[in-house]
């Protein structure tokens, strides 16, 4: 297998194709490795009318139709620099998702030489080299749509390699291995997800907040500081105020659904959970048991039914996660967070795990400062 060295000059390829050592395509071969190694944008004029962008098409063209050479080609461009590289490896992505009426036979070549590039040259197709390339690891470690469930087509030091990097906080939104592999989907699905990164938020219990902070500063910083740093910031702002809003109308809302409206004398209920569960720096907010350990005997033993014998400190841990998402779901509204995946950014919420992360655009990554 031929392959451009993913050395530090990406000097060297070893030439095997028949079709490559022609008059007609060799000037063609030229343009294209030397784009690769130099990052020559794509509407370069390549000396002969023809831009590097279109020389790259009809070499896509000739793969996706079943010619290994031009597969293998194409595959040793994607492992360049540049534009050039990543329009590469999109076209080898179209191929193992079969896009464009795409057949299993090409998909499935296509697939082995990238598993091929991380098993047979581990020395450059590292870690260090893939994390600027996840794309590489999507085709390399993708499951066919022709294939079933069970299929296992992926080699282990692939799968190693996808678990290994998975623990990056920022990644391609597609980038959600299975077992170390990548779910079969279709191409239109693929690249939406591609112009996306994830931020992976710490599961702390401050992520909702670490989501409102990176959205309202467009910054990366959030992603990573310490919680009591974030307890800092809500402290500066209104934000300490809006929080115990958001646990108020919670109250109100567990009493519309559940027919009990807790009131004590002195400190009120928000500011007791408040208190016990952010201002005390451990962000156990979403807890259920915390929200629940954070009320004193004298709340948890009154009533929530207008009838019966039921007490708070009755209510079934669903009752108090129905608690905990009120809580998130009024922070939304008072914190400003933007949870509509069709306006990037915005703040994905995993409601089953109590989780949020930030998708971005590609394109629009937050700076750090």
């Amino acid at each position: 297998m031929s392959i451009l060295i993913p050395h530090r000059s990406y000097s060297t390829i070893i030439p095997s194709s028949p079709l490559y050592d022609s008059e007609m395509h060799s000037h063609q071969l030229g343009v294209l490795i030397s784009a690769a190694i130099e990052g020559t944008p794509l509407h370069r004029d390549g000396g002969d009318g023809v831009s590097v962008k279109e020389h790259l098409d009809s070499v896509y063209h000739r793969a996706k139709n079943n010619c290994c050479e031009s597969l293998e080609l194409l595959q040793n461009i994607a492992l360049g620099k540049g534009e050039i590289a990543m329009l590469a490896q999109d076209y080898l992505c179209r191929i193992v998702c079969q896009d464009e009426d795409g057949t299993a036979h090409v998909a499935k070549r296509a697939r082995a030489q990238c598993q091929s590039l991380i098993t047979d040259f581990p020395q450059w197709i590292n870690n260090t080299f893939l994390q600027d390339r996840f794309t590489l690891l999507f085709i390399a470690g993708t499951h066919l749509k022709d294939e079933g469930p069970h299929a296992d087509n992926i080699p282990a030091l692939v799968k190693e390699k996808i678990v290994q990097l998975d623990h990056f906080p920022v990644k391609p939104k597609w980038y959600t291995p299975q077992h170390g592999t990548f779910d079969a989907v279709d191409y239109a699905t693929f690249s939406d997800n591609n112009r996306q990164l994830r931020y992976a938020l710490p599961q702390d219990g401050a992520c909702q907040f670490r989501a409102a902070l990176m959205l309202r500063d467009r910054n990366e910083n959030w992603l990573d500081v310490d919680k009591s740093i974030i307890l800092q910031e809500i402290k500066a702002t209104d934000w300490e105020s809006k929080i115990q809003i958001a646990i108020k109308n919670a109250i109100t809302g567990m009493g519309e659904l559940y027919g009990y409206v807790p009131d004590t004398e002195g400190e009120s209920v928000d500011a007791i959970i408040y208190n016990n569960t952010i201002a005390n720096g451990e962000f156990s907010l979403y807890s259920p048991q915390a929200v629940r350990d954070a009320l004193p005997d004298v709340l948890r033993k009154i009533k929530y039914q207008k009838k019966g014998n039921d007490y708070l400190s009755y209510m079934s841990f669903e009752q108090w996660e129905n608690f905990t998402h009120l809580i998130s779901e009024n922070l939304i509204y008072q914190l400003n967070i933007n949870v509509h995946d069709s306006t990037l950014p915005y703040a994905e919420c995993n409601i089953e795990q109590a989780h949020y992360n930030v998708i971005v655009a590609s394109d629009e990554r937050f700076p750090r400062t």
